[in-house]
């Protein structure tokens, strides 16, 4: 079973007044989506109100296969929103509104087992009323042999607050078996452009792997066995919402079609060429659309 823990949010995505999309959104969500459609078992672990719009993105996890058994329905809470402006380059630029839970034991947290997969990230996982409830949850699953990948989404609004970030960054880090950066998040997390330089400051906390996305560039993976390289494709994208949630999802489907999840718990030797490219390929499909999450019809064409 794989399991996305973060938040939910309605993403309401703006070019100007005469193009505008909403979707269900959320860094985590985003992959898990991907997952369902792909027909893995996946369930999201999160918090979500009952309102109108909470009700309407319920509706669209199960038209997508994805579980909502560990979503707490609450009234107590608004529908966080995510306004994305996409600029020139179809980069997006975030503005969100969010209601905080009052109490995050309320959360409901499933029981991992060996081979289980757990994904977590984004602002979710540095919310200081949160933290420790997570950290928890996240030992419990490292301890039970689950395969934890975190994956920062650091957003640039947050950069002020770094310094009071960095000791939950770390605390995530530590955690993770594998961490799935962007050069960006590598950049202001790390303050370094160079992969091989995060890597060690990613290891001396305990992670095995570090895998860099560089966007038209492709990715990079390092481990104890050395560097892997994938080159980016050339499309012609529309909007990069969802590209490197996608790219965790092909990560993790790859994975797991190879039998690879407990090598990399293990920290064993692992093929990971294929499993890039998967990654680049999906996340360069999800560029080509006004989707946050690999198509319906891609995912025919490939006879999934």
């Amino acid at each position: 079973m794989i399991y996305t823990l973060g938040e939910v949010v309605l993403d309401i995505i703006t070019q100007d007044f005469d193009n505008m999309r909403a979707k269900p959104g959320g860094s985590m969500l985003n992959t898990a989506i991907t997952l369902g459609r792909l027909g893995m078992g996946v369930n999201h672990i999160s918090y979500l109100s009952v309102d109108q719009n909470g009700r309407l993105i319920l509706d669209f996890l199960a038209q997508n296969n994805v579980g909502a058994n560990y979503i707490f329905l609450t009234d107590k809470v608004r529908t966080n929103l995510a306004f994305a402006h996409l600029d020139k380059q179809n980069k997006a630029h975030y503005t969100f509104y969010k209601d905080d839970l009052d109490d995050y034991r309320q959360m409901m947290f499933p029981n991992i087992h060996r081979n289980d997969v757990v994904i977590f990230g984004s602002f979710f996982a540095l919310n200081s009323h949160a933290h420790d409830v997570l950290k928890r949850f996240l030992q419990k699953a490292k301890s039970s042999g689950a395969l934890l990948i975190y994956d920062p989404n650091f957003r640039a609004s947050d950069k002020p607050r770094l310094a009071q970030l960095m000791p939950y960054i770390e605390d995530c880090v530590s955690l993770a078996h594998l961490v799935k950066a962007s050069d960006e998040d590598v950049e202001t997390i790390f303050k370094t452009t160079d992969g091989s330089e995060a890597w060690n400051k990613v290891s001396s906390l305990g992670a095995k792997v570090l895998i860099m996305t560089k966007g038209k560039d492709g990715a990079i993976q390092y481990s104890k066995e050395g560097n892997t390289h994938v080159n980016g494709c050339e499309i012609q994208s529309v909007s990069t919402i969802g590209a490197g949630d996608t790219f965790t999802s092909g990560l993790v489907y790859q994975l797991t079609q190879m039998s690879q999840i407990q090598n990399v718990v293990n920290d064993e030797h692992v093929d990971w060429l294929p499993a890039l490219k998967t990654a680049n390929e999906f996340a360069s499909q999800v560029c080509m659309t006004y989707e946050n999450y690999l198509s319906w019809e891609y995912i025919r064409s490939r006879n999934v």
